[in-house]
């Protein structure tokens, strides 16, 4: 912050930046990427976002009596937090009909109802000339978790699978058994199969053995085979009929 002053002017003295780094560069990305929908999709897509389509994100904010609210919203380059409230803090009242610079506002106010448009208008004019930027992207285990490799345990027994992957810090247990060529009691497969969250339950699967199905009676029936009998030809004899056996 490099001023601040009241409505009449006044500067006002400031403490000199005590600025520290309270999460992390990743942890931040991802709720920016998170807020930017407030503007797009939430409670202030009503305002319509940055003159230009600059990228922003924010959160609207209103007391359980909704006599306190605020917009807090910030770009790149710029942050800033609009309250409209009752300068008491009286929890008995409660912001609703207003008349406020010559606008009418209906119904119970909220973030979006003043907070939000007045920030807009703060924001547009302080952001004029400035280039447009936009936030870095969240990092995949922000995004997904600490997503780490389930060991193959494949034809394992039961008890080395749940070794193994309880040293890659998992959770397993040991599921059902499913017909499989596997021997009895080792393990078929796990669910998940290939990336969880560490820490995580895996389930285990196993073999129950393999039984080759009986044949049916109707494969047991043997099967009779067709046979042509050669009709018997008369003996050839001289001026006889023909074809004959000799």
């Amino acid at each position: 912050m490099l001023s601040i002053a009241t409505s009449d002017k006044k500067s006002l003295n400031l403490d000199k930046n005590r600025c520290r780094k309270a999460v992390e560069p990743e942890v931040a990305n991802g709720v920016t990427q998170i807020l930017k929908t407030v503007l797009t999709n939430g409670t202030a897509r009503g305002i319509g976002g940055l003159a230009g389509g600059r990228p922003v994100a924010g959160k609207t904010g209103t007391s359980d009596g909704s006599n306190e609210t605020w917009f807090v919203g910030y770009t790149p380059q710029l942050t800033t937090a609009v309250w409209v409230g009752t300068p008491d803090g009286d929890p008995e009242r409660v912001l609703r009909n207003l008349n406020l610079g010559g606008t009418s506002y209906g119904g119970q106010v909220f973030g979006a109802t003043v907070a939000a448009p007045t920030w807009k208008l703060i924001m547009d004019g302080a952001s004029a000339g400035m280039p447009v930027l936009d936030f870095a992207g969240p990092g995949s285990m922000v995004q997904s978790g600490d997503m780490v490799p389930i060991p193959n345990v494949t034809g394992m027994t039961a008890s080395d699978a749940k070794s193994a992957l309880s040293a890659a810090e998992f959770s397993p247990i040991i599921g059902g058994a499913v017909t499989s060529s596997y021997p009895v009691g080792t393990v078929v497969s796990t669910s998940p199969s290939l990336k969880a969250l560490r820490g995580s339950r895996v389930v285990i699967t196993t073999s129950a053995g393999y039984t080759p199905p009986r044949p049916s009676a109707s494969a047991k029936a043997p099967v009779a085979k067709a046979t042509v009998k050669a009709p018997r030809l008369p003996k050839c004899r001289p001026g006889g009929p023909r074809p004959c056996r000799r």
